[in-house]
């Protein structure tokens, strides 16, 4: 049967090899998600953010689980017994993943000539502006107001959120 582990923040794969060093059998789906225009870019992100799937024999002795680093808790019944998932789940998981063992999907992006942003990376770390122009070499020039004056400048997508 498998059941569903909720990780603490950002540690699902801390989490993972620890459960698989205690014999436990772990399932992390994640996916492929390629960036902007090229699609020559790609990261690898967790397809359900702090969970992951553990798989537990009828006899096996739970309880380590809920003790393991990394792992918060383990989604539990009512009854205060592990909640399960049809194998079902995971299989068609397993199905739409590619030979490396990632599921390919594309996020639309949100980023567009418009749309109000925040810098999350170096000089102008923490400053809100707008996007003006983007080109396919993925440099986007942004509108921000500094000191009471607009001012353009120019960055990459990876340095930029959308708000």
């Amino acid at each position: 049967m498998w059941c569903v582990v909720y990780t603490h923040a950002q540690k699902e794969s801390f989490a993972q090899s620890h459960l698989e060093q205690q014999g436990f059998k772990t399932y992390l789906p994640c996916f492929q998600q390629k960036k902007r225009l090229n699609n020559q870019s790609t990261s690898i992100k967790v397809l359900f953010p702090r969970y992951l799937f553990v798989q537990i024999d009828p006899s096996q002795i739970w309880r380590p689980i809920l003790s393991t680093r990394g792992v918060q808790t383990l989604l539990m019944t009512s009854k205060l017994k592990p909640q399960t998932l049809p194998n079902s789940f995971i299989d068609s998981l397993k199905a739409i993943e590619n030979e490396n063992g990632l599921i390919e999907i594309q996020l639309p992006n949100k980023l567009r000539p418009g749309t109000s942003i925040r810098i999350n990376q170096g000089g102008f770390e923490g400053q809100v502006g707008k996007i003006i122009t983007m080109d396919t070499n993925e440099r986007i020039k942004i509108l921000i107001n500094i000191l009471g004056t607009q001012t353009e400048i120019t960055t990459s997508e990876d340095k930029i959120e959308a708000i």
